[in-house]
């Protein structure tokens, strides 16, 4: 007869090891919470850094251009873009 060499666990057993703890974590409704309020305001902190790029755009471009009807119309079209609702 002939004997089959021994193997070393399934690779799922061994995943599943690596990532047990990760696993236990995600599971707790604390963690999601977190990850919520966290993503919810980097979003916030970006649209508001957003906002405020614009609006120093638009001063900017009624202090130095002679025309002032165009870049009124840019920034409301930006503003909307990113702000309005569809």
């Amino acid at each position: 007869m002939v004997e089959e060499p021994s193997r070393p666990p399934p690779l799922i057993e061994q995943d599943y090891n690596s990532v047990a703890p990760l696993l236990q974590l995600m599971s707790k409704q604390q963690t999601w919470v977190f990850l919520f309020v966290s993503v919810y305001m980097f979003l916030l902190f970006l649209s508001w850094n957003l906002f405020k790029f614009v609006i120093s755009w638009y001063e900017f471009q009624l202090v130095t251009s002679s025309s002032s009807w165009w870049p009124a119309l840019y920034t409301s079209v930006l503003l909307g873009a990113a702000f309005g609702r569809c």
